[in-house]
Formats: C-alpha cells, sequence, structure tokens
C-alpha cells in the first residue's frame, strides 16, 4: 500500500485507504482498524438525493449532498477500476453504504453522480444503485445475504453477516456497476464469474448535444460512502481492501 499521494490524477493505482484521502463534509468519524479497513461514520441525518422540484412529484422535492464521502480525487478524462467490500449497521430506515462517484470537484454544485450499495428499506436489505443525472433513479434488487452487523454499534455485532463486495468501472463515457456477496473477503480477480452487473451507465455525465463532458471539472471524486437520512446518531459502516486503478480515458 502506498502512502504517499500520487503525483498524477490520471495515471495511479493503490490498495488501501492511505492518508490523503478526503473527506467530505458529512463525516462525522473515520477510524483506521487496519492498514486495508476502516470505519466510516456518517453525519445524524444525512443523504445523498436529488428528486426534481415539482410539487407533482410523489416524494417532497429534495437536493440533499449531504451525506459521509471518503474518496481520491482523479482526473475527469481519466478511466478507472475501483472496488472495495463492506458490512455495516443497518438499523434504520433508509441506511446505506457503498462506493460512490461524482463528477465533479466540489460540494454544493448539481454534478451527476453514481452510488451503489446496500441499503435498509422496510426492514429488508437491498443491493442497488442510484444515479443521479441530474434526479435520482434507483435500480434495486432484494439482497441475497445479509451484510448487517446489527442495528447500531452499541449493541455489539454479528460477526456472520455476510461481505458485499462492489466494483465500478468506467471506460470511457460508459460506467459499469458490479456486485457480489461473500462470507468472507477475497481477492477479487479482474474478470471474475462470480461478479454480477448491477448497472450500466451510458453516456454517464456526457451533453448529448456536443458529446463533451456536461459539466466541465479538473477532478472527479472516486470513494466510499455511507449516509442514513433517518438515523439520528449517524450511520456506520465497514469497508475493506479498497483497491483503485487509474489510468489516462479513451473517448
Amino acid at each position: 500500500m502506498s502512502s504517499s499521494k500520487p503525483a498524477s490524477n490520471d495515471d495511479f493505482q493503490f490498495e488501501g485507504f492511505p492518508s490523503f484521502f478526503s473527506r467530505s463534509a458529512g463525516v462525522q468519524n473515520v477510524t483506521n482498524t487496519s492498514p486495508s479497513e476502516i470505519v466510516l461514520q456518517a453525519k445524524p441525518i444525512t443523504d445523498y438525493w436529488r428528486t426534481p422540484p415539482y410539487a407533482a412529484e410523489s416524494d417532497a422535492p429534495a437536493d440533499r449532498e449531504s451525506g459521509a464521502h471518503y474518496y481520491v480525487d482523479v482526473s475527469e478524462s481519466s478511466d478507472f477500476t475501483v472496488g472495495v467490500w463492506l458490512r455495516g449497521y443497518w438499523g434504520t430506515l433508509y441506511d446505506q453504504g457503498g462506493l460512490m462517484v461524482i463528477a465533479g470537484d466540489g460540494e454544493g454544485k448539481k454534478y451527476h453522480w453514481i452510488k451503489s450499495g446496500v441499503e435498509l428499506d422496510h426492514g429488508k436489505e437491498w443491493i442497488g444503485g442510484v444515479v443521479a443525472a441530474p434526479y435520482s433513479d434507483w435500480s434495486v434488487s432484494l439482497a441475497p445475504k445479509s451484510t448487517s452487523l446489527g442495528p447500531d454499534p452499541s449493541q455489539g455485532r454479528d460477526e456472520n453477516a455476510h461481505w458485499v463486495y462492489l466494483r465500478i468501472v468506467r471506460s470511457g463515457p460508459t460506467v459499469r456497476v458490479y456486485h457480489l456477496f461473500a462470507e468472507k473477503k477475497f481477492k477479487v480477480p479482474d474478470e471474475s464469474p462470480h461478479l454480477i452487473m448491477l448497472r450500466e451507465v451510458k453516456g454517464f455525465n456526457v451533453d448529448p448535444q456536443t458529446g463533451e463532458q456536461l459539466h466541465r471539472s479538473s477532478t472527479w471524486r472516486v470513494g466510499v460512502m455511507t449516509c442514513g437520512p433517518k438515523n439520528e446518531v449517524g450511520e456506520t459502516t465497514e469497508f475493506a481492501d479498497f483497491h483503485i486503478s487509474v489510468k489516462p480515458g479513451s473517448k
């Protein structure tokens, strides 16, 4: 694992959680439990969700970008593969954790983004992905295994909880999301028959008129995410074996 910041944002690779990671304003605490594992806690009542400002919407209009994002900067023109194992304390409605890619370099702007992971909804764990381009959708399926360590850290932890592995691959204008569940973590090869595609996004952050980047920004934010829109103490998620490989992009 490298502890020094990459010399370039468009050609690097590393494993683990080095000290040069950045954190969003929604991070309450990051605890390094080993060189390859962290516990990430969000501030209370935080979320990533964006809906249209229309009175006819079934959900109340929302533009929330308050969750905990622990990330590295990647050049906006680069291709990359990023992956991580996780499990969390899913006890409150909408508790969630996963990988997140934000196509921009600063908070408070309506950049397009993708998040993918596990979310608790009405007592069930779901594996899904949200793309905000510009408004949030949600592709989802019932999680085949439980990755819950318990309702919250104060009530102990279930060591029998499964792990879920997530991978996001950007190749030019296409972004693909993959996942797998396992009892124990293992090194997932580049080509694995166990990986299941969860989402394919064509033309992510691409202007349909010009074919160029829709929101110009020197870097994207790529990393792990957790939040709990109704969690009054702040959602907590464990992440392990983060890895990222970045190379100059293809058009």
